[in-house]
Formats: structure tokens, C-alpha cells, sequence
């Protein structure tokens, strides 16, 4: 037997020991089946992690990102022509920042270097072929 011949057969055995392990499933459906839950789980994961929403209070509005894993998280508006402000991370991974609410506003994140809009009630494409959260008081 030569080399391609016994590379062929050890193929072959690796798939009968497969199909017999999983009782016969193809092993197309099965490759799908692993890819799906995988996929699944990572995006899960990465919902899981990360959530936002705002708390009016007065004349101000407090702003919050769930990303305990973040190490430095930038806040973006409209409010001062997007001028970079940094959020306050508390014990719990939750991440702060505090801004005038008289005013609609366009915002979005930098997290640890990546631009980040988190899903929000309203939203705006921008300039460069992303998106941006939109703030209307009262809302």
C-alpha cells in the first residue's frame, strides 16, 4: 500500500469510528450541528457581556455601558463635537459617564481602541459607514 493508499484508509476508519459514535448522523449534519452551536455561543457570549442604557436625572443624563472586561471605555457626542470624554468603570464592570440631557444628542464608544455602538432604541448612520446611538430628551 503506498502513502496516499494509507492516508485514504486512516481517513476512512476515522469517520467509521465517528459515524458509530454519534449513531449514524451524517457527518455533514453533524459539522453543521458544531458550527451552529459554536456560532451561537459566541454570540451569546458577547450579548451577554456587553449591555447599555441611559437614566435621566434632572438636567443631566447618566450614560451606562456593561463591559467588565473593557480596560478603557471613551464616551463620543454630539453634544461638544465629539470630543473624547473617559467613562468611570465601577466594581461591577459597569461603565459611567455623565453628560447634559437638554439636548438630542449622537453618541457612540471607543473601547479599548474600537469604535463600539451598542444597540440602542434610535439610531444614525455617520460619515464614515458606521452608526451612531441617538439621545433624545424625555424619551
Amino acid at each position: 500500500m503506498n502513502r496516499n493508499m494509507t492516508l485514504i484508509h486512516k481517513q476512512d476508519d476515522f469517520g467509521a469510528k465517528i459515524s458509530m459514535l454519534f449513531g449514524g448522523i451524517e457527518m455533514m449534519r453533524l459539522l453543521v450541528l458544531l458550527i451552529l452551536l459554536f456560532g451561537t455561543t459566541l454570540i451569546l457570549l458577547g450579548c451577554a457581556s456587553t449591555s447599555h442604557y441611559y437614566k435621566a436625572d434632572n438636567d443631566k443624563v447618566h450614560i451606562y455601558l456593561t463591559n467588565p472586561g473593557a480596560q478603557k471605555v471613551l464616551f463620543l457626542s454630539s453634544f461638544d463635537q465629539f470630543q473624547p470624554h473617559e467613562a468611570l468603570k465601577n466594581n461591577k464592570g459597569i461603565w459611567e459617564i455623565t453628560v447634559p440631557s437638554g439636548q438630542e444628542m449622537k453618541y457612540f464608544y471607543i473601547v479599548d481602541g474600537k469604535v463600539f455602538t451598542p444597540e440602542c432604541d434610535q439610531t444614525d448612520k455617520d460619515d464614515f459607514g458606521g452608526r451612531n446611538c441617538i439621545y433624545v430628551p424625555g424619551q
